[in-house]
């Protein structure tokens, strides 16, 4: 009888397996256009793209309009598939709840961009709010823009969604937050992802975090990014991150935190990661109530010092040194550690902490780990 149940349930949920559409570049396939498709799918229909860059009204402003949906490339690979908005406006709007049976996989998404009234000067490539959660997977934003904040990517209003190996490169804002701005009570979770020459005006060259949301960072690289404030990281408004095994290079601001810059009651926390050679004012700057806690951290080879300020007092605690990474090449790229770097697993003088940064040693061309690869590929493409 159980093994009956199980057949019938099986065969049940395969035929309540979406529809799977697919969609061309020159307007064959299934559908002429993404949006066509979109507006056609039903729940847990998957909309397939071919290689080939997507232009045009009908592959930008693409609403998910509440629908579960998984929009993927046909091949895996997102520099084979973009969606171009030719900076005539954005690239995907998740505003009904979507949940996370919806997804982003493999896609290049560029040239979105968002400059209009409120709500529409965010979110150039991605906007989710109002509990939009979908997973992003292996996809890149490259060259969005915004008036105000997150260039590429904004989560707002409970938007948690999962972002996955991806890539955030050359986005820039009049405001704050190019690549990533999370914001609104958001749980996002962003892993092994790499945010690099990004660019914010006002502050947070790379991401911003604010209004009680509390994202985890694992395995990121942020390297070149830069702003007047937070190079790579603004933390605001009773914010409360987890970084650990990040990796922070050569990030830039002309005033305050080149690294980071934490205040009104934000509170991160960074575990295992490395802050080396940034440039501009201050590595990291508290104010207004901000707090900053750092374990197994190695920050070193800052323009204006490794340890000032709410970062004071923390070196030799906890796992926490100063000294030089060693990394492979970093005037390449390459952020992996020489085989004599301290912050290999549990080598002295943090014989305590397992890996620092998100790059294990690796120079020379050496093999990596399956799970490193899509890291590798993406800095290297």
């Amino acid at each position: 009888m159980k093994t009956t149940l199980a057949i019938l349930l099986l065969l049940q949920a395969g035929l309540a397996a979406g529809a799977l559409h697919t969609v061309h570049p020159d307007g064959s396939g299934d559908f002429p256009s993404i949006a066509a498709a979109m507006e056609a799918a039903e729940d847990g229909d998957v909309i397939e793209l071919g290689k080939g860059i997507f232009t045009g009204e009908g592959n930008r402003n693409l609403d998910f309009q509440g629908k579960q949906l998984v929009i993927r490339s046909q091949g895996g690979d997102p520099s084979a598939c973009v969606i171009d908005c030719e900076e005539l406006g954005r690239g995907f709007l998740l505003l009904s709840g979507e949940s996370g049976d919806c997804a982003l996989e493999g896609l290049t998404i560029t040239r979105g961009r968002a400059h209009g009234e409120l709500d529409e000067d965010v979110g150039a490539a991605v906007y989710c709010r109002v509990g939009a959660s979908p997973r992003i997977t292996n996809c890149v934003f490259s060259h969005n823009s915004s008036s105000y904040c997150g260039a590429a990517v904004t989560l707002a209003h409970d938007a948690s969604p999962v972002i996955l190996d991806c890539v955030f490169t050359d986005n820039a804002t009049e405001g704050w937050g190019a690549a990533l701005t999370i914001l609104a009570d958001s749980y996002p979770v962003i892993r092994d992802c790499l945010f690099r020459d990004n660019a914010a005006a006002m502050a947070g060259g790379a991401v911003l975090v604010s209004n009680d949301s509390a994202p985890t960072f694992e395995g990121c690289t942020f390297d070149g990014n830069e702003s007047l404030n937070g190079g790579a990281v603004e933390c605001q408004q009773r914010a409360f991150p987890l970084i650990q095994n990040c990796t922070f290079h050569d990030n830039r601001a002309t005033s305050l935190g080149s690294c980071i810059r934490v205040w009104f009651d934000c509170a991160p926390l960074i575990k295992n990661s490395i802050i080396a050679f940034h440039g501009g004012g201050p590595v990291a700057f508290c104010m207004a109530g901000g707090s900053l806690t750092l374990s197994c951290c190695d920050v070193f080879g800052n323009e204006s010092g490794d340890w000032p300020g709410c970062l004071a007092g923390q070196e030799g605690q906890n796992g926490n040194i100063s000294a030089d990474p060693l990394f492979c090449d970093p005037d390449f790229g390459d952020l992996h550690l020489q085989t004599d770097s301290p912050c290999l697993p549990f080598t002295p003088p943090n014989p305590g902490c397992s890996l620092v940064g998100a790059w294990p040693d690796g120079c020379g061309g050496s093999a990596v780990a399956p799970s490193d690869w899509s890291r590798v590929k993406l800095l290297y493409r």
